[in-house]
């Protein structure tokens, strides 16, 4: 599974990414996944445990980023989300 520079969509939606390459789809750091899975406020997108393995589901990374999508920064703020 390596989705090198793959843009979310078609695909096996139960396609599991590690941290390192669910980081390079989300264009963040893998340790800015590991913050939002140990930080508690829901911040990052939902992960899977595989045994004491982390791995993120097609579906839901793409669901994260619809889900993170506004029309301008007033509606980012309010969290207001694009339709």
């Amino acid at each position: 599974m390596n989705p090198g520079g793959t843009h979310p969509g078609p695909g096996d939606p139960d396609q599991l990414f590690t941290p390192e390459e669910a980081a390079a789809l989300l264009n963040v750091k893998h340790q800015t996944l590991a913050k939002w899975r140990m930080g508690g406020r829901g911040l990052g997108p939902h992960f899977v445990k595989v045994g004491r393995a982390i791995r993120y589901r097609r579906a839901t990374l793409v669901s994260f980023i619809e889900g993170n999508t506004f029309t301008n920064t007033a509606d980012a703020r309010s969290g207001v989300r694009k339709h």
